[in-house]
């Protein structure tokens, strides 16, 4: 079962992202353009500047690629047994699709 849990902001920011490419092909472009322009892209998007020394890459899935997003921190007990039942960590890791902004119980 799903439970809803709060947004960090930095998922809000990321869905912002999403939706806003999800509806406007050119900003998609931008994104997936890489370097300079997915930064001002972003930048523009979200009202705020990026850090220089954060690197942001752009990813789109397709019905045959997906992506796993591993975190760069350490994962607790408990993510990680909710990770390895079939779940999805409540912070970075999601599993295909289905747990954006929520945690599996």
């Amino acid at each position: 079962m799903f439970e809803q849990t709060q947004q960090s902001p930095e998922t809000q920011l990321e869905n912002q992202i999403i939706t806003r490419a999800l509806q406007d092909e050119s900003f998609k472009q931008q994104l997936l353009g890489g370097g300079d322009a997915t930064r001002t892209a972003i930048e523009k998007e979200i009202d705020g500047k990026i850090p220089d020394n954060l690197q942001i890459k752009v990813l789109e899935e397709t019905a045959n690629v997906s992506y796993i997003v591993l975190p760069n921190d350490e994962v607790s007990e408990e993510e990680l047994e909710t990770v390895a039942g079939g779940g999805c960590c409540p912070r970075r890791v999601r599993w295909i699709r289905n747990c954006r902004g929520r945690r599996c119980r």
